[in-house]
């Protein structure tokens, strides 16, 4: 029995958009890897370029509303903070090339993307469900009984997945430490798989990269004042909303200056909390920047 027209269209769409995901992603490393060799090189101008390049791709693909776009631009977004993060330590640095690292910080409210894809994820299932089509969707090859027994229960099944779109788009207002901390009733649990289950990680994700994008844009205004001033602030205090929590651990920026000139930023636990996530596939997302002791011409 061959395929219907619209079956192989879908087919065809997927795969494109499949390979045009994975170019997206090595485009990405590419100029992961090119900024790196501009940094080695003290090539500033070809390092902007790699930087406003990845900045681009991750912000067009957080505003996509497949889930899987918005992930993939959080990863170049991760990319492009990691080059910014090294390049402001660079010892030739100004106060105004500090300026031109800020400004290539992402601004994509990555909340609001989150629910937008949720949105999109969440009016597919329904209408698959609603036309029967969800165990196809998944793979699922059911006999009569079964497809009688979808179409009975087809309006309860929305209603369970609207409660648990609703509890996944809910989950992003509260940081995942405290979700991990506060587990809900084995009940919830099975009544909200998206909070607890691998969507609920994918909240934590989107988490971790929003604080690493505010400790990032925190590091660069000491950096920049550390510049001007010829040393680092004793603390935070000067730093509006350096003591607000991060979404993803609950917890404000540490922040320590040591002998040496140097100057620690941290996100407490951010680390060992990420590894959790990912159960251990990705022990670090850098939530520790050291910034280098200004060099002895600027003082």
């Amino acid at each position: 029995m061959g395929m219907k027209a619209c079956d192989l269209s879908d087919a065809v769409t997927g795969k494109i958009k499949a390979t045009y995901r994975l170019d997206l992603l090595r485009a990405a490393q590419l100029l992961d890897a090119d900024g790196r060799d501009a940094l080695r090189l003290d090539d500033m101008d070809r390092l902007f370029a790699d930087a406003g390049a990845l900045r681009l791709l991750a912000s067009a693909q957080e505003r996509e509303d497949e889930l899987i776009d918005p992930l993939l631009g959080i990863y170049a977004e991760r990319l492009s903070l990691a080059v910014i993060r090294e390049a402001a330590g660079l010892p030739s640095l100004r106060p105004g090339d500090i300026d031109r690292l800020s400004a290539l910080l992402p601004t994509v409210d990555l909340a609001a993307a989150l629910h937008r894809a949720v949105g999109y994820e969440a009016a597919g299932m329904m209408d698959r469900i609603a036309n029967g089509t969800e165990a196809e969707h998944l793979g699922i090859q059911l006999g009569l009984r079964g497809h009688l027994e979808n179409w009975l229960r087809g309006d309860a099944e929305i209603a369970r997945a609207l409660r648990g779109w609703a509890a996944w788009a809910e989950s992003m207002s509260q940081p995942y430490a405290r979700r991990l901390a506060a587990p809900p009733a084995r009940e919830s649990v099975s009544d909200n798989p998206f909070v607890w289950g691998s969507q609920g990680k994918t909240a934590g994700r989107v988490q971790a990269a929003l604080a690493l994008r505010q400790m990032t844009a925190l590091g660069l205004e000491v950096r920049k004042a550390g510049l001007e001033r010829g040393a680092y602030p004793a603390d935070l205090s000067a730093f509006p909303g350096a003591a607000s929590p991060d979404p993803f651990t609950g917890k404000p920026v540490a922040y320590t200056l040591h002998p040496d000139g140097s100057a620690t930023l941290s996100i407490p636990g951010g680390d060992a909390l990420y590894d959790k996530l990912s159960a251990g596939k990705v022990p670090t997302i850098g939530a520790t920047w050291t910034l280098p002791p200004v060099s002895a011409e600027r003082r």
